[in-house]
């Protein structure tokens, strides 16, 4: 604790003091600050695990939370789901307005959505325009609804400068036994039927 009360953390190593005959008489403690190395290794993991553009977690991030959500489950039991949504006609976007405008949209999606997720729930952007939701202790029924909000959530005003942007969306509940990437391709299928069904729209869980 520093004298205005205030707290750092520290490297302390503490060596026995000695007498001359060799017999226990205290420590001496020399404590190093790395509050500054602290602050500095958290920033790095905040972009390792940021995507840059829009704020919320990258792919990586994406996996190492997907791989932990499958351990807990399969050691304890429970529920968990996810969703896969990919902007409509972005390529469109991009080509017709500009890149920035696409990254305006993608920004202003991700602001958008962020506000609908629950504290728990997992927002990332796995690259272009596909994102995911992880959902713990959500089954397939409440991840429907949850991506019914946030498929209203899109539809309720435009984005500026672009207009009403929409999104197909795909659902996918873990079921015992099943590994990561088959349930992620599960999600990605339902978002290939949503857009094969004529886009801005939620598939039911595919069987």
């Amino acid at each position: 604790m520093r004298q205005d009360g205030s707290h750092l953390r520290v490297n302390m190593q503490v060596s026995p003091v000695l007498d001359e005959h060799d017999q226990w008489i205290g420590y001496l403690a020399v404590c190093l600050d790395i509050t500054e190395r602290k602050r500095v290794e958290e920033e790095l993991r905040t972009m390792s695990v940021t995507d840059a553009l829009t704020g919320v977690y990258n792919r990586r991030y994406f996996q190492e939370r997907l791989q932990a959500e499958l351990q807990r489950v399969e050691r304890h039991g429970g529920v968990f789901s996810v969703l896969m949504l990919d902007i409509d006609h972005f390529k469109c976007i991009n080509d017709q307005l500009g890149h920035a405008v696409g990254d305006h949209v993608l920004q202003a999606i991700c602001e958008r959505l962020c506000h609908r997720l629950r504290r728990s729930d997992v927002f990332c952007r796995l690259g272009g325009e596909e994102f995911m939701v992880l959902c713990p202790d959500t089954n397939g029924d409440q991840a429907y609804t949850l991506a019914s909000e946030l498929w209203a959530a899109l539809r309720v005003e435009p984005v500026d400068g672009v207009g009403r942007v929409t999104a197909s969306f795909g659902i996918a509940s873990w079921r015992e036994g099943e590994g990561g990437d088959d349930l992620l391709l599960r999600a990605d299928s339902g978002v290939y039927a949503a857009k094969m069904g004529g886009r801005d729209r939620i598939e039911p869980e595919l069987v």
